[in-house]
């Protein structure tokens, strides 16, 4: 397990800088946004792609990497067919651009359900549309979908119908320990569900009243999240994504993770062996 730092806390910042923030904090590795909110991957982008990622990789100091990238796309439960199609090159583009990068995972969320909408449609149009992502997918690369609010995949349930319907070991989902909390889900019974197929990890703080918090300052029990980890096997990023902190304690996003990085460390040490004394 690695610690990673989310580009998409610094959406609108150039990489350059977002790369002077991993120095002051000491975590060379990142989780690259490529949403269109972000200007840091842009997709898609067909014959640009191969630029792009070598531009952003001639950028990384020594020792830097990518270990992820975040590419949701709404268009994959889509009725409308225009929109599956566009959801499916985006995905896939976001894939072969994490081959090129050398991360080992995109992660992607299926898009709100919205008012009115009939879920056994949308989940329908997700697993063939994530299924034909996974035929065409670099071979290296594995799919996380993430468990997360208002959505087509909110809950644990619905998590298993896309992994199942699916049925490509390439395709897991990614566990925010914020949307966790919000959305009611244990964390043993997450693991006990899908531990083998959690693929990718978001780390935030929340309360049962935001799932916007800092770590540390939140009800996650990120001792126990981190247990399960190690005892499923989990090797991928630990990506920390800290986001509304201005307006929710009045700090930049920089001090606040100055603050949780030292309480997340701790979380996730190995408890001590008992010492023995001659």
């Amino acid at each position: 397990m690695t610690l990673a730092l989310h580009t998409l806390m610094w959406a609108w910042d150039p990489f350059e800088d977002v790369l002077q923030y991993t120095e002051e904090l000491g975590i060379p590795a990142l989780d690259l946004g490529a949403l269109p909110s972000c200007g840091h991957l842009r997709l898609p982008t067909g014959d640009g792609l191969r630029q792009q990622c070598d531009d952003l990789l001639a950028q990384l100091p020594d020792g830097a990497r990518f270990l992820a990238v975040t590419a949701d796309h709404h268009g994959l439960s889509s009725s409308d067919p225009t929109a599956r199609r566009a959801g499916i090159a985006y995905t896939l583009e976001a894939m072969q651009a994490a081959e090129m990068l050398g991360a080992g995972v995109v992660g992607t969320s299926l898009g709100n359900i919205g008012e009115g909408r009939d879920w056994t449609e949308a989940a329908q149009y997700a697993v063939a549309t994530l299924g034909e992502v996974m035929e065409r997918a670099p071979e290296a690369i594995r799919l996380a979908i993430e468990v997360h609010v208002d959505d087509v995949c909110n809950s644990l349930v619905k998590a298993l119908h896309f992994i199942r319907g699916v049925d490509h070991p390439r395709l897991g989902v990614a566990f925010d320990t914020s949307l966790l909390l919000h959305n009611r889900i244990d964390i043993d019974e997450a693991f006990d569900a899908l531990g083998d197929r959690c693929f990718h990890v978001h780390l935030r703080g929340a309360t049962h009243e935001t799932y916007f918090a800092i770590p540390g300052r939140d009800e996650v029990d990120f001792p126990r999240f981190f247990r399960r980890l190690r005892e499923a096997d989990y090797s991928g990023a630990l990506s920390l994504e800290l986001y509304g902190v201005q307006e929710q304690y009045g700090m930049t996003t920089l001090e606040a993770l100055k603050e949780a990085i030292p309480y997340v460390r701790a979380a996730g040490a190995r408890p001590q062996e008992p010492q023995t004394h001659a």
